[in-house]
């Protein structure tokens, strides 16, 4: 959570934004064209960056928007590879949706031409997939630089064919659903995986931070017991009808979750007010209201802090954090010379 037991509103202080611009697809594949058609403008000149700035702006305000409207269809209709590039553009607002969209096509078409032409053994299109991905393209987890935001934006892993177990296991399930193949993710203690309901292969998983090692539920267990010191017992019950299955709005959040985590850690107040924009489209959670509007405080949009933490404490009357939240509504009260509480 944003908001800790030990918090304080001194805490919320004004952050300094990056001038920094992460690259991306589409500003990589074309940085040498700009640079021949603007030679004459720097980048560095004030109406070059303020143009880029607008556009960046721009760009995510329509993201999140069509994040929304994304949203609002049926879970189980929900384009996750769609998605996942809508919320990548929160860091980069100029990446190349056809782009990606074409190297995820590559991907479903390479892996499709290495099925063979009959099978009569269930789900043996996972074996090819995890080939082509794992072993031919080397798609892996990115454990040196696992906090690194760029793992959760997907654009940036197809780029880079790293990433952390959930984007990674989102680009396998996108190219095993164009394949005609519905998997799921599975919500294990601290790990991410894939599950299926293919009739006969149920008990197989797939570990999408190991190069995509298809494993056994013995073989899954033995991991846990070996990494994390602590048993668990799986069943085809669980790993296909219980909670442990993941509907696409979880995914999203657990995405979600962990950008707001890494851009808390980092103070990054604007990033952090961005993602819990995006979980306030995926999630309806009261806590999501207070965090943004401790964001909005922290980078002085002092007013529309207070409507937002007003909302949440009418919401919830008996919030534990509920003496906290209204000495920060006080300090903006007196911030904007308003009567307090």
């Amino acid at each position: 959570m944003f908001v800790q037991a030990n918090f304080h509103p001194a805490a919320y202080c004004p952050v300094q934004r990056s001038s920094k611009r992460p690259l991306c697809l589409r500003s990589q594949r074309h940085s040498r064209h700009r640079h021949s058609i603007h030679a004459s403008q720097s980048n560095d000149s004030p109406e070059g960056s303020f143009q880029e700035e607008l556009l960046s702006a721009t760009r995510r305000f329509q993201a999140l928007e069509q994040y929304r409207q994304l949203l609002q269809q049926n879970p189980a209709e929900i384009d996750l590879f769609q998605a996942a590039l809508l919320i990548a553009k929160h860091r980069h607002p100029l990446l190349d949706e056809v782009e990606c969209n074409t190297e995820l096509s590559h991907l479903v078409e390479a892996v499709q031409a290495s099925l063979p032409s009959t099978s009569e053994q269930p789900g043996f299109q996972l074996v090819y997939i995890t080939k082509h991905l794992g072993q031919v393209v080397g798609f892996t987890g990115n454990d040196k630089d696992y906090y690194n935001p760029d793992n959760s934006c997907i654009n940036m892993v197809l780029q880079s064919h790293t990433g952390i177990p959930i984007t990674l296991g989102l680009l396998y399930m996108a190219v095993a659903q164009r394949l005609g193949l519905r998997l799921h993710g599975l919500n294990l203690p601290g790990h991410f995986m894939i599950g299926n309901n293919v009739e006969g292969v149920t008990n197989l998983l797939v570990d999408p931070f190991h190069g995509f090692k298809l494993c056994s539920l013995t073989d899954v267990e033995e991991m846990f017991a070996q990494r994390y010191s602590s048993e668990l017992r799986l069943s085809t019950a669980l790993v296909t009808r219980s909670q442990l299955v993941m509907s696409t709005p979880t995914v999203l959040v657990r995405i979600l979750s962990n950008l707001k985590n890494i851009y808390t850690g980092l103070q990054q107040a604007d990033k952090v007010l961005q993602i819990t924009d995006y979980l306030r489209a995926t999630r309806d959670v009261a806590e999501d209201i207070r965090d943004a509007g401790l964001c909005l405080f922290s980078v002085q949009r002092y007013a529309d802090s207070a409507e937002l933490l007003q909302q949440y404490l009418a919401q919830n009357p008996s919030a534990q954090d509920k003496p906290q939240t209204e000495a920060v509504l006080n300090r903006i009260y007196r911030l904007l010379q308003k009567p307090g509480m």
